[in-house]
């Protein structure tokens, strides 16, 4: 898929963090990080407003390794469910 945010809308379809803005941050990010997958996060980042809210984000209470983890898991359930056989080689 060439189009970033329509990926991230897909794979983030499921996110909860019981707050629209963490929710918001959390599609920004993802399409930011998968932009520049291999960068840090002051790299990836546009600019120190940015960053700050990456930093914020991640120390949030609300935002958990679960929390941010189960909308991939959710999206990779789905793509598993459209497929006849799913396997490893």
């Amino acid at each position: 898929m060439t189009d970033i945010s329509g990926w991230v809308t897909e794979e983030l379809a499921s996110v909860d963090l019981r707050d629209k803005r963490l929710n918001n941050r959390c599609h920004l990010l993802l399409g930011t990080f998968f932009a520049k997958c291999q960068a840090s996060i002051p790299v990836a980042c546009r600019g120190w407003a940015e960053i700050k809210g990456a930093y914020r984000f991640f120390t949030h209470n609300k935002v958990t390794l679960e929390s941010v983890i189960a909308p991939h898991q959710d999206a990779t359930l789905m793509r598993i469910a459209l497929e006849e056989w799913v396997g490893f080689q």
